[in-house]
């Protein structure tokens, strides 16, 4: 089988180690103390007053933490750590773990969480810090008691307020330059940007002198616009439909009602686009002819929509067409509607998402993720959508050995609300499976809160949506038309690098394959060693991944595909009178309702043969979902834990952090050899990089009001299996995933892992409070085959180890005394049999429901390879049509240790 590149790269640290970490960061504060008071404690060797030196010592260390805090010898980087005030003398890229991480607070508000874990992975309350100065009162373990009173301090992005309709004057954030990108401590970047709601893009090109990033512009020209004005810098848009801001209620101030600065931003615009489109030409070696003759490799076909051909859309039954081998196709009205959402992405500063789902060859297994061809587009587009005022992402979200159902169900909910292309590529493991292609373009749709075009490789179920419900679409061509075929050895020299180990004749396939790869999973650094020894090149290698040479073509089409839009886009702006568009030619909010509302009614096609395994739900109504597996978007968001009471999630035990953050050092495996056409670094070329808007979708993921306690006891032994940081693990060119001491390959940065929350018979109750049930449907997706390994569970006997009521002092002692290490297990070629014994009890509200065995086996559906799911709840009258906040619990009863479940994820409508 095809399994994920990676499914256990998760280590625990003991809890001397993490107090050996504490003990780095504690001779840290002394080092910013030591200017300022060692010399005064020199000068008084004998203590005469004892109670009066120590208040003067006090007063002294203060004075010396607030004046000698760090700088740094750059100047761009200083800036920046400046900017987001940093206080940390650690070599720029690091952030290292805290002893004490002061989780929990306690204050008189309602319940949401307290987390504390052991070293052996199993969750304890000693572990579990409190301020010093806040915590007050002690937490019962067990959950029995009334913790109303503990709210967590929580993260800093997740406390951020939204901006509404405030227009608020910032200060620019720090412009980075190209030579200085790699070593942007990007974490605090990135957590600065969020409470401003503000991103700037950060170089990621080959590095250069002065002399070489001179003979780049030169040859290609560059950004030179810069605008002085003062701009408004809040998200105004917020309070309008889909952000379908009139042009009347512009600010006064704002660049898009500026004429004067129009006329100069949309010519440089117009430039870079152009710029971009003739690099990706070059890279591929066509230099010479027309546009038309150098472009006809990523040519878009555009077909009349009452004219869309079926089949293979051939002249003739079964042929293909020559757009095939080109850019691809689409309709009239859909490249209309492409063209709609980046105009409107520009003009209300929103993002511009392009997200893929698919199996191991997409998601570039084999390859560094970001060679992969989801990520290429972010690659070359980030920098020029930037220039335009728009935060561009690519999200990534294949799963090897997977297809797309899991995720495809609640696709507006883990590959983001915020998509605007979505494309399915999972041809070697779902090509058959029209029910789960189907319901995954059909969730994109109705799931979220933009409506994407659907530009992806299913054909016919794109045609089918459509033709049904008008839904914009498109198909990427190969662009094999304007490679060459290598038929010698001779021959690979004389072609351009990105054409190299592309097409080769059938009898020299070993030459494509062997320059097929390009990958490095280490490069040293200053400031990090990686604990295990590294390999040499990323794994995965298999016949049917291809390489990153093949990636970057497909990734390619699909960016020359936006630019041509884009540049379409720009021209029909410039040549406007007074550059003044119409709000119907770019607002958005009847197009998507009315699409949305047409999908839903229509007859839901092959989806509705998912009726069968109980999830014909999700062809007609909008899907959420919370999930372990990574990547998903958005992921402090979408876990599962962000909808389980406080009382349960103080019993789950935290990820680990990765062990290193921030952007990885330059490496030359992800880039061109010097003197190949460098399309990254010809579109950074400019002056320095402004911030543009970070408009905010986790509103979308609500959270539960946790106003009652759960109806019965919390299970004290389930067990969070998953990768280190993946509150990082987003699918995007920024993603900082699994870099933990198991991972033989840090820099593959691939996210692809399936996660859970584990459980048995002895584990107890599962609570999770859905926040938003409306249409009265809950489905659990579970893995019903592993053994144990879930930690401290594993060396009970009873429910909750049968200390339900026990005093915490003793409950904590009674972990330490049966410690074993956890850990996520490992995947095995034997499933263990339920026994004679087993039931599975679940509750609503309260109510308890239990299935036996053979009611169980009635229940359970397998509607893919290695996708099981369950219906726990199908009655449209339960809500009575309105939002709810409802209890789920779950658990096992029998078998004891012997059935293990991962609970993968939960989806409601």
């Amino acid at each position: 089988d095809d399994v994920p590149i990676v499914f256990a790269m998760k280590t625990k640290r003991t809890f001397r180690e993490e107090e050996d970490w504490g003990a780095d960061d504690d001779d840290d504060d002394t080092e910013f103390q030591s200017n300022g008071s060692s010399a005064f404690g020199q000068v008084i060797v004998l203590i005469m007053v004892g109670f009066i030196l120590l208040m003067l010592t006090n007063v002294i260390e203060l004075q010396g933490d607030m004046s000698q805090l760090p700088t740094s010898t750059n100047s761009s980087v200083q800036k920046t750590e400046e900017k987001v005030m940093t206080t940390s003398h650690r070599p720029v890229g690091l952030t290292t773990r805290k002893r004490i991480p002061q989780d929990v607070v306690v204050k008189s508000k309602k319940p949401n969480n307290i987390e504390g874990t052991g070293g052996d992975g199993s969750t304890t309350f000693e572990d579990a810090s409190y301020s010093e100065v806040e915590a007050t009162k002690d937490v019962d373990p067990t959950g029995d008691s009334d913790v109303s009173d503990i709210e967590p301090r929580g993260d800093a992005e997740d406390a951020i307020e939204p901006t509404g309709d405030t227009i608020e004057t910032l200060g620019p954030l720090p412009n980075i330059s190209i030579k200085d990108a790699w070593l942007t401590d990007f974490a605090r970047l990135r957590q600065e940007e969020h409470s401003r709601g503000r991103h700037t893009y950060v170089p990621r090109g080959r590095p250069m002198d002065e002399a070489q990033r001179q003979t780049l512009i030169d040859q290609w020209g560059s950004w030179t616009l810069v605008d002085d004005k003062e701009r408004p810098m809040g998200d105004y848009y917020t309070k309008y439909p889909y952000r379908d801001i009139p042009r009347s209620e512009f600010p006064d101030n704002a660049w898009q009602i500026d004429t004067e600065y129009l006329s100069k931003f949309l010519p440089e615009g117009l430039a870079l686009v152009e710029r971009a489109q003739e690099a990706i030409l070059a890279e591929y070696g066509k230099t010479e002819g027309t546009w038309e003759e150098k472009a006809k490799m990523f040519k878009i076909t555009q077909f009349r929509d009452s004219k869309l051909p079926k089949n293979g859309l051939g002249p003739k039954e079964g042929t293909a067409h020559a757009s095939l081998r080109e850019g691809g196709w689409t309709t009239t009205k859909s490249w209309a509607g492409l063209k709609r959402r980046l105009l409107h992405a520009i003009m209300t500063e929103d993002n511009f998402v392009f997200a893929m789902g698919g199996h191991s060859s997409a998601a570039g297994h084999g390859n560094h993720f970001i060679q992969s061809y989801t990520l290429q587009v972010q690659w070359v587009l980030e920098a020029v959508f930037a220039r335009l005022g728009v935060k561009h992402e690519a999200r990534n979200f294949g799963n090897g050995g997977l297809g797309t159902l899991q995720n495809g169900l609640a696709a507006g909910s883990i590959y983001g609300p915020d998509v605007d292309m979505l494309m399915w590529d999972s041809g070697m493991t779902e090509a058959k499976d029209l029910r789960a292609i189907s319901v995954m373009h059909r969730q994109g749709i109705l799931g979220g809160i933009k409506v994407p075009i659907l530009w992806s490789l299913a054909s016919g179920i794109i045609r089918q949506l459509h033709k049904d419900a008008g839904v914009d679409i498109g198909f990427p061509g190969s662009a094999h038309a304007g490679i060459p075929t290598i038929k010698s050895h001779e021959q690979v020299e004389t072609m351009p690098w990105a054409t190299q180990a592309v097409k080769c004749k059938n009898d020299l396939h070993s030459i494509c394959r062997k320059g097929e790869y390009i990958g490095k999973c280490w490069v040293d650094r200053d400031d990090f060693k990686p604990k295990n020894p590294q390999a040499d090149v990323p794994g995965g290698r298999a016949t049917w991944h291809p390489g990153s040479r093949v990636h970057q073509v497909t990734g390619r089409v699909i960016a020359f595909t936006i630019l041509e839009a884009l540049k379409e886009v720009l021209t029909e702006w410039n040549e406007a009178d007074d550059h003044v568009l119409e709000d119907s030619s770019w607002h958005v909010t009847e197009y998507y309702d009315e699409m949305r509302e047409r999908v839903a009614k229509s007859n839901g096609g092959r989806c509705s043969e998912l009726k069968k395994a109980s999830l014909g739900f999700a062809c007609h109504h909008p899907v959420k979902a919370r999930t372990e597996f990574t990547p998903r978007a958005y992921p402090s968001s979408t876990n599962l834990r962000t909808i389980m009471p406080p009382e349960m999630l103080a019993h789950i035990e935290k990820a680990d952090k990765n062990d290193y953050q921030g952007r990885d050092v330059f490496n030359p495996a992800l880039h061109p050899p010097e003197g190949a056409v460098d399309v990254l670094s010809i579109v950074e070329a400019g002056v320095d990089f402004k911030s543009v808007m970070l408009p905010d979708y986790r509103p979308f993921y609500k959270t539960p009001s946790n106003s009652k306690p759960p109806f019965d006891i919390i299970g004290r032994g389930n067990k969070l299996a998953t990768v280190a940081g993946d509150d990082y693990c987003d699918g995007t060119v920024d993603s900082e995933c699994m870099r933990s001491g198991d991972n033989s390959c840090l820099l593959s940065g691939h996210n692809d892992s399936r996660n859970g929350i584990m459980y048995h018979a002895y584990s107890g109750w599962l609570f999770f409070n859905i926040p938003d049930l409306k249409y009265g449907y809950i489905t659990a997706k579970l893995e019903t085959w592993h053994w144990e390994g879930i930690g401290i569970a594993d060396t009970w006997d009873k429910i909750n180890g049968n200390k339900k009521n026990q005093p915490k002092k003793k409950w904590k002692n009674k972990q330490k005394k049966k410690k074993k290490k956890g850990g996520k297990p490992r995947r095995l070629k034997q499933v263990r049999n339920y026994c004679k014994t087993f039931w599975f009890e679940f509750s609503i509200n309260g109510e308890v429901k239990t299935m036996h065995l053979d009611k169980w086996n009635t229940r359970i559906q397998k509607p893919q390879r290695v996708v099981e799911t369950v219906s726990l709840l199908a009655d449209p009258d339960f809500t009575g049509g309105e939002e709810q906040e409802v209890e789920l619990g779950m658990r096992i009863r029998g078998c004891g240790k012997v059935k293990v479940f991962s609970l993968t994820h939960l989806y409601w409508s």
